[in-house]
């Protein structure tokens, strides 16, 4: 998961982690899930769709304390884009907006198309601050806790993978090769 750089490989991962067993997303969280998706949030180079995965994806997570949230820098980023006002997007319609006084039906059509993306964009972006807002109220309830000391931890981390292995099941043994 580090070393996707692309788009197109970070969705079919976020939705791989929000389909997870709740066994595996405690262990993302162990080995430190946290700050690999906030190191994608604050990628200049995500699209809403991404952003709008990645608070998908915070929302099934088991977070169970808010100190995880502020060392990971995860609930600075959500704050950030629950914040984000109607007046920067209509400043963005505004900016993006192109001349219709060009003739020819095909300046009229990529208007028309630029007009639709755009305001699929806008929704876009609203779905953002809403589902962002609704993580930071879900996460109200959080309390901080003190860190756990790092052999506590080792602990905690082999239990998750012990409970994870009890369920797991090898996908290849039920193929069978008869030909």
């Amino acid at each position: 998961m580090v070393r996707t750089e692309d788009e197109m490989s970070r969705h079919p991962l976020l939705e791989i982690a929000q389909a997870a067993d709740p066994c595996c997303k405690r262990l993302f969280l162990d080995y430190h899930g946290l700050g690999l998706l906030w190191s994608w949030m604050i990628d200049t180079r995500s699209s809403a769709k991404l952003r709008f995965e990645i608070l998908n994806t915070l929302a099934v997570l088991p977070i169970t304390n808010k100190t995880i949230l502020k060392d990971s820098k995860i609930l600075s980023v959500v704050e950030k884009w629950a914040k984000v006002s109607n007046d920067e997007s209509t400043d963005n319609k505004e900016s993006n907006e192109t001349d219709d006084s060009s003739p020819g039906e095909c300046s009229v059509d990529r208007t028309i198309n630029e007009k639709v993306i755009l305001e699929e964009d806008e929704e876009l972006e609203r779905n953002i601050v809403t589902k962002a807002t609704e993580l930071l109220s879900s996460w109200t309830g959080l309390k901080e806790e003190f860190r756990i000391p790092k052999k506590e931890r080792i602990e905690q981390m082999k239990e998750h993978e012990r409970e994870a292995n009890r369920g797991y099941v090898d996908p290849r043994e039920n193929l069978s090769y008869d030909r």
